[in-house]
């Protein structure tokens, strides 16, 4: 059935990968059951998928800068905040940095010379270069010990054959948060499935999990 168990207002984070396609998918999907959709993109995100895209479908702007111009921006975040029901990032990529680390050394060189290119040759992945920017805005994130996180129910929904993000990669993410907080409400939810997860299992979890009602 499409009709939802209740109408939502979702905020869906999207971020740089090849899955940002998919993100497209996932906003009509929850738009046919009845939810409302506003996009917010990373810069990174946008050099998969054109802001435009997710404005078309959603029929709302596209947040894509935290300090947009206007005298408004700040309290459109603001308002966004504190007024979604559910924030879905989907697909959950930030880890380019760890990437950076798996490829060899030879390529990390050339990859910091020429500023943009993709980490393997992959036919997935050659045709979309990423930014050697975004790998030490990885890293010195990660170096960071972040403020406490804000108590908010948090679902990972990973692929157990992920081969472009290891699950390992969640558990670490993990530990970094409940390092900050024990009782941060954290759940890991891994399936048999790579870094599409788009056989109809899968689907279903996500599905459940959006609506409430897994």
């Amino acid at each position: 059935t499409n009709s939802p168990t209740h109408q939502m207002l979702i905020a869906l984070g999207v971020c740089g990968g090849i899955g940002a396609y998919k993100a497209v998918e996932v906003a009509r999907g929850l738009q046919k059951r009845g939810h409302e959709v506003v996009a917010v993109m990373t810069d990174a995100a946008t050099r998969f998928v054109g802001p435009v895209t997710f404005e078309a479908i959603t029929r709302r702007q596209v947040i894509t800068d935290q300090f947009a111009p206007g005298a408004n921006a700040d309290i459109e975040h603001i308002a966004l905040a504190s007024s979604i029901d559910l924030l879905l990032i989907a697909p959950a990529f930030n880890m380019v940095g760890e990437r950076a680390r798996q490829v060899s050394p030879e390529r990390r060189q050339a990859w910091y010379h020429r500023g943009w290119m993709p980490y393997d040759d992959d036919e997935l992945h050659r045709n979309y270069p990423l930014s050697w920017k975004w790998v030490e805005e990885s890293e010195e994130l990660w170096k960071r010990r972040q403020a406490p996180p804000r108590r908010v129910k948090t679902t990972v929904l990973h692929g157990l054959q992920d081969t472009v993000i290891p699950p390992a990669w969640s558990w670490r993410f993990a530990e970094q948060v409940l390092s900050q907080d024990p009782h941060f409400p954290l759940e890991l939810v891994f399936k048999i499935g790579d870094h599409r997860l788009s056989d109809p299992p899968a689907l279903e979890t996500f599905r459940r999990l959006v609506v409430g009602e897994a």
